[in-house]
């Protein structure tokens, strides 16, 4: 049976980058099955636009020999790539899940058959149908320093503590794919600071005093305390998946040699 992760306040999960769709997005999205109680303020106005599956053939073919064809098509085109043969979307059946480097760093497909599910950054992807992606490194918030004199500098990066704006993503079982649901991003005190700016920081919602705000969606900034609460509401066990390098050796593999039991590789 494929799960599908329901939305949070309207917000939640999973998706893909994939663009050219024959189908439409359904009307609705299911509401986020989590282990707790989602209780925040009103952080998301509303979803942003869904982005459609690609369906890349027509002619009927198995899986397997879908699969191998498109890992040959790597091979012949010198493309360097690895792969993998996973139940992402824990629909029963294995996924074929590459990630293929090219001019701007790498991208994952996973193809369930002749469908691509997800195309994009590198995912991680969760048990209860989530993905998420890293965002940019350097946030839209993000201001230079304004000296006294009106001179236009540089600043330090904002801080991170482990954080990175990201992209969250939902599985829908209808119509077999991941869409885009939220972005998320953090504003920081400090940062703001440093390059003049200090009033630009939204003091009202650190309620907590902690010097970050996040920003969820198009929503109005939460406090750290509310951002935790909403990201335990879907958060789960992440999906490992073994990787192994796309060779001429390896194309056999796709009928189950590289599973995701045993984790060369954990890729977020």
């Amino acid at each position: 049976m494929k799960r599908t992760l329901p939305v949070v306040l309207m917000l939640l999960l999973t998706g893909c980058v994939p663009s050219g769709s024959q189908e439409s997005a359904p009307e609705t999205t299911a509401p986020l099955q989590t282990t707790a109680p989602l209780q925040t303020t009103e952080a998301v106005e509303s979803l942003p636009p869904l982005i459609l599956p690609t369906e890349t053939a027509t002619a009927p073919k198995s899986d397997e020999a879908y699969y191998r064809d498109e890992l040959e098509r790597l091979l012949e085109e010198g493309t360097e790539s690895r792969f993998a043969m996973c139940d992402v979307d824990e629909d029963g059946r294995d996924e074929l899940v590459v990630i293929s480097k090219t001019e701007d760093g790498e991208t994952e497909t996973v193809f369930d058959g002749s469908k691509e599910e997800y195309h994009g950054s590198p995912a991680v992807f969760y048990h209860n149908g989530a993905a998420l992606t890293e965002g940019d490194a350097m946030p839209s918030w993000y201001l230079p320093v304004t000296s006294a004199t009106g001179d236009t500098g540089t600043s330090e990066p904002p801080q991170t503590d482990g954080f990175t704006p990201y992209h969250l993503y939902q599985y829908d079982a209808e119509w077999d794919g991941y869409y885009e649901v939220v972005y998320v991003d953090r504003l920081d005190l400090a940062t703001l600071e440093k390059g003049g700016h200090a009033d630009e920081y939204p003091e009202d919602a650190d309620t907590s005093g902690s010097g970050f705000v996040y920003l969820i969606g198009n929503g109005a900034p939460v406090d750290v305390t509310e951002y935790a609460l909403w990201r335990s509401s879907w958060e789960t066990e992440e999906i490992v998946i073994s990787f192994t390098e796309l060779t001429p050796e390896t194309v056999g593999g796709v009928t189950g040699a590289t599973q995701a039991e045993s984790v060369s590789e954990t890729h977020s």
